[in-house]
C-alpha cells in the first residue's frame, strides 16, 4: 500500500512551523548534512559517512532560522544512526515544530548529550563510499573493520571498531595517490 504521498499542517507552507501530519514516510534519525553513504554492519549497527561543510559555499545553518556567521570548512563524520537521534545539523527548510533539538547547530568535536548525538569518528573531507571488510583474508585480521575513500586526499581508509562496534579504535591509511 506504499504510495509516498506525504500532509502537512499546515499544507503548502514554507515555515518553521510545517509539521507532517500523515504519510507513507518519516524521518528516521535527524541532524545529518550530507549522508553520502550508509550501511548496516554485520554486528547490526547502521554507520553513515556524513559530508561536512565546505569553505567558499555558503554557510551552513546555525539554527532552524540562521546561517552561521562564517563560511566554515568542517570535518566529515562516522555515525552510528539511531532511530530518533539528532547528529547536529539543523534543517531550516524543515525546522519541525515542538522539537527544540533540530534548531541547535552541534559541530563534530561537540560531545553527546541528551538532545544530540555526536560522532563516533571523525573523517578527512569528502569520505564516501562506506563498506564493511568481510572477508577472511589476512587472518581475519580486517574482518568487520569499516573501509572509506576520502576523495579530496585520493586516500582509501580502514577503520577499526571497538569489539561492541560502538566506537573507532583507529583509523588507518592503506592506500594513496588513488587518481593516478
Amino acid at each position: 500500500g506504499f504510495n509516498g504521498a506525504i500532509t502537512y499542517s499546515p499544507a503548502d507552507t514554507y515555515s518553521t512551523s510545517v509539521v507532517q501530519t500523515g504519510g507513507d514516510v518519516s524521518v528516521y534519525a535527524s541532524g545529518l548534512r550530507n549522508p553520502y553513504d550508509i550501511m548496516f554492519h554485520t554486528n547490526g549497527r547502521l554507520y553513515n559517512t556524513d559530508n561536512g561543510p565546505n569553505a567558499g559555499y555558503g554557510p551552513g545553518s546555525a539554527t532552524c532560522t540562521t546561517a552561521d556567521a562564517v563560511d566554515a570548512q568542517a570535518a566529515d563524520e562516522l555515525n552510528i544512526i539511531v532511530a530518533g537521534a539528532y547528529y547536529g545539523h539543523p534543517n531550516r527548510g524543515r525546522g519541525l515544530a515542538g522539537d527544540a533539538r533540530q534548531c541547535d547547530y552541534h559541530p563534530g568535536t561537540d560531545p553527546s548529550d541528551a538532545n544530540h548525538t555526536a560522532p563516533i569518528g571523525l573523517l578527512p573531507a569528502s569520505s564516501n563510499g562506506l563498506a564493511e571488510y568481510k572477508s577472511n583474508k589476512f587472518q581475519g585480521q580486517m574482518q568487520g573493520d569499516l573501509l572509506y575513500v576520502a576523495w579530496v586526499d585520493s586516500t582509501l581508509h580502514r577503520v577499526k571498531l571497538s569489539g561492541d562496534g560502538s566506537s573507532v579504535v583507529s583509523d588507518t591509511t592503506l592506500a594513496t595517490d588513488l587518481t593516478n
